[in-house]
């Protein structure tokens, strides 16, 4: 697992432990869970290390304490018996404690989310920060722009033009020239053109067509995805591309800073907004995470987007520290 996603696992570690409290009786949450968990080492070293130090700092996780102790690789929490007697305790306090306790199982995992990717930076040409999006002219005069937290290599010769997103997003307005094909790959899907514009996602994973044809390979599913304008396709869990309109209007906005989401899931708007920010950003439970809003949000201002969330959907923005928020249900 590449550098970046270590740092996903580890973020996405402390999201499991918000989900898991909140519905720790919920047989398909726990299911989902197990399948992510599974899915790589890295992310059960992820959970082993969160689950660990949340453990170590005295939170009495409620009801399934036998599977939390197997979720945690088998250590037994250390838990006194005056913390056991706060099980009883009101919601409310509960919340405070849990939410204080993340913040600093979040620090103990702040130096690999927050680190720099020294080995993305070895691989790649480009390289973004923290809300910074680049625009490039390649030597063919091919426009690339880069998203916040993204890493592009790129490698042509002569009869090829062989690009790699190696993190993050990045949108590409490639020059015509049939006699080198025009290929863009990620992880797990690859886009090869002519002459387009057309928008890649490394993480979703997916890709977005603004003008021309673009045709979608995958590692996973046999054959090519022919994607016209108007259109983009995300790879389904099991490796088949699932289709949809897309305004190629809104194909990238975030080169402007914007972010125009339409009956988007809550947890997909923070995902989004992660890479402008140095922030932690946790949503607090499955149903809040999935509550659908539409709005155009300034990637620029993440603070404001949160707010704007909270203003317009009634929710919570707790600050538990300068660099962990957690947006909940008030």
């Amino acid at each position: 697992m590449a550098e970046l996603d270590v740092a996903r696992a580890d973020a996405e570690a402390l999201e499991w432990l918000l989900a898991l409290h909140e519905e720790p009786e919920n047989a398909e949450l726990l299911a989902r869970f197990e399948a992510w968990r599974a899915g790589h080492s890295d992310r059960a070293r992820a959970w082993d290390e969160a689950s660990g130090v949340y453990a170590a700092l005295g939170e009495v996780l409620p009801l399934h304490a036998g599977r939390w102790e197997q979720m945690a690789g088998g250590e037994r929490p250390v838990v006194a018996g005056a913390r056991r007697e706060r099980r009883a305790a009101s919601r409310d306090s509960g919340r405070r404690r849990l939410v204080a306790n993340l913040a600093a199982s979040a620090a103990a995992l702040v130096v690999a989310v927050l680190a720099p990717g020294a080995l993305v930076r070895l691989q790649s040409d480009y390289v973004t920060g923290v809300g910074e999006v680049r625009q490039m002219r390649l030597e063919d005069g091919s426009l690339v722009s880069l998203a916040p937290e993204s890493a592009l290599a790129v490698d042509y010769s002569a009869g090829r033009r062989d690009l790699k997103l190696v993190k993050g997003r990045a949108w590409f307005d490639v020059r015509h020239d049939p006699s080198r094909p025009f290929k863009v790959a990620s992880r797990d899907v690859a886009a090869e053109v002519l002459g387009t514009a057309f928008e890649v996602d490394a993480e979703a994973p997916g890709v977005v067509v603004q003008r021309g044809l673009v045709g979608v390979t995958s590692r996973r599913f046999q054959g090519m995805e022919r994607v016209p304008a108007g259109y983009g396709v995300a790879m389904a869990s099991d490796g088949r591309f699932l289709r949809a309109a897309a305004d190629p209007n809104a194909v990238a906005a975030w080169r402007d800073g914007q972010m125009v989401v339409e009956n988007g899931a809550i947890g997909d708007v923070v995902r989004a907004l992660r890479p402008w920010t140095h922030d932690i950003v946790l949503v607090r439970g499955r149903a809040l995470s999935e509550r659908r809003v539409t709005g155009v949000y300034n990637l620029r201002d993440p603070e404001a987007v949160t707010n704007a969330l909270a203003q317009a959907y009634d929710l919570d923005v707790i600050r538990v520290t300068p660099w962990v928020l957690v947006i909940s249900e008030r």
